[in-house]
């Protein structure tokens, strides 16, 4: 598992060492929250490219995603999210509300399932209520993507989720 925000800034190499560029941002299909494509800004051209998550390596330790010879790169044609295409980047910082229209914080990164052969985005990451608890839901909850996020779940079954009960 790695952060959103811990991938953001990776280098991009491909297998014999050439510099593609740095990961910018990941592409997800919004119905799956399947990976379906790593937003590299180049080097030389600094154009933005999409490049599908297959064949790709992450090494963590050195902190850089190698691209296999048979990786397609693609021009990125938008700059934003669409219905179908949602950047992760856009879920960044946007509100979350519970299906009982209340405010409960912001996204503030986003967990990926990296070592599955289909990168998936795993859990969102929340800052709830004034003492900044963290709460980790799964991308499954929710109900509305827009301005704001909606989730499927009551305030209070937040609050609980937010506030455990140890014994």
């Amino acid at each position: 598992m790695r952060l959103f925000s811990q991938l953001e800034g990776y280098d991009m190499k491909s297998k014999l060492g050439d510099d593609m560029g740095k990961l910018k941002d990941v592409i997800i299909d919004s119905k799956t929250w399947n990976v379906n494509g790593l937003v590299l800004k180049g080097l030389v051209k600094k154009q933005k490219t999409f490049v599908k998550p297959k064949n790709i390596e992450l090494a963590e330790k050195e902190e850089r995603i190698y691209l296999s010879p048979e990786v397609k790169v693609f021009e990125v044609s938008q700059e934003k999210s669409s219905m179908n295409y949602l950047y992760l980047s856009d879920l960044m910082k946007k509100k979350v509300y519970t299906n009982d229209k209340e405010k409960i914080g912001k996204i503030y990164d986003i967990e990926i399932a990296t070592e599955l052969k289909d990168w998936k985005v795993w859990k969102l990451l929340i800052k709830v209520g004034f003492k900044k608890r963290r709460l980790r839901i799964k991308p499954q909850t929710l109900m509305e993507l827009g301005e704001d996020l909606k989730i499927d779940m009551s305030k209070a079954e937040v609050e609980k989720l937010s506030h455990p009960v140890l014994g």
